[in-house]
């Protein structure tokens, strides 16, 4: 999980959560917390919780959940739920770094 999580990490310059795109200054005070983010996508990955299901869910709703479906429906079942879950773990990370922050600004 943690080559996982240092590839995902390199992409902070284009996170967006909710449609709005990290400050520079969120940027900077995540890159100072990265364990702390690192704990909180891990647990989501390793255990996600139903909210964060449903969360990650509503997100590809409206950013193409049907679309990522249909273009991997005729796939095998390894590559399908392979990509699935991948989106799924792009939406736990951004989701981290946003908690991370709440906890680091609290």
């Amino acid at each position: 999980m943690n080559s996982e999580f240092n590839g995902l990490r390199q992409s902070n310059e284009s996170l967006y959560y909710a449609g709005t795109a990290l400050s520079d200054e969120e940027r900077q005070k995540l890159s100072t917390h990265t364990p702390l983010v690192q704990e909180i996508y891990e647990s989501k990955c390793l255990h996600p919780s139903e909210e964060d299901i449903l969360n990650c869910v509503y997100g590809l709703e409206h950013g193409g959940l049907a679309s990522l479906i249909h273009q991997h429906w005729n796939g095998d079942d390894v590559t399908f739920g392979h990509q699935i879950r991948e989106r799924f773990k792009q939406d736990f990370l951004e989701v981290s770094h946003i908690e991370a922050l709440e906890k680091i600004e609290h």
